[in-house]
């Protein structure tokens, strides 16, 4: 699609930088996933932790979890986890057409 051979060294050098480029933008969806997952496993020790929130309301005490706010905080992280993703994945497609289809 290139008409470019693939022993040639132009060849080589652009299926380098590339590479390079797909690199430079899909690193952030490993590193947002890797985030997620680590608060993930934290919520779950935290939430093992809870507090107990004593009131003239409820004098036995109400059980709540140490940082009740780790699931919004989660659930926000994975929203732009996917909206990160869906538009790398989509631009990558659009160079792929713009580089290497001929029509």
């Amino acid at each position: 699609h290139t008409d470019v051979a693939p022993s040639d060294s132009s060849y080589s050098e652009t299926n380098k930088r590339n590479h390079r480029a797909t690199v430079k933008k899909t690193i952030p969806v490993f590193i947002i996933a890797a985030i997620i997952n680590i608060l993930k496993c934290a919520n779950i020790f935290i939430n093992e932790t809870v507090k107990i929130i004593y009131s003239e309301v409820n004098p036995e005490g109400v059980v709540t979890s140490s940082m009740p706010a780790m699931g919004t905080i989660i659930f926000l992280i994975s929203i732009v986890f996917v909206i990160y993703s869906f538009v790398t994945v989509s631009n990558l497609k659009d160079e792929v057409k713009f580089k290497y289809c001929k029509e």
